[in-house]
């Protein structure tokens, strides 16, 4: 696996990342009732990539894993028992996941994100 240097580029997208999955959590915890944090610091969690090479579909899996982690840190809890938590909890997570690949705009991010997010919604209408 080739290393990419951390370049001014891939520092810019990462505070975009950054500052994408910030304005996700801010909206989640004032759409979220039961949310602890305040709108004043709203969560916010730095992901490192600048030792990922982008230009395959390993490196964007391996950045999709830790946006999709980062996202589920930030955003409200997954309530099994509370139907309209767990609604927003994963609305929360799919829109700091999109805004983050999108600051990003890496098109193999963008594919591993969209293979992602249909298999996601398949598994979701399949019936019980």
């Amino acid at each position: 696996m080739t290393h990419l240097p951390f370049s001014f580029r891939s520092r810019r997208y990462l505070v975009r990342c950054v500052t994408a999955l910030s304005v996700c959590a801010l909206a989640a915890t004032v759409s979220a009732a039961d949310a602890v944090t305040s709108p004043d610091s709203p969560p916010s969690v730095v992901i490192k990539y600048n030792t990922l090479d982008l230009s395959n579909e390993q490196g964007a899996v391996a950045l999709y894993r830790r946006i999709a982690a980062a996202a589920q840190q930030v955003c409200p809890p997954e309530n099994l028992h509370d139907l309209g938590a767990l609604a927003r909890s994963h609305s929360c997570q799919a829109e700091a996941i999109a805004r983050a690949v999108r600051a990003v705009d890496n098109p193999w991010l963008a594919t591993v994100q969209t293979t992602h997010s249909s298999k996601s919604v398949s598994m979701r209408s399949k019936p019980a």
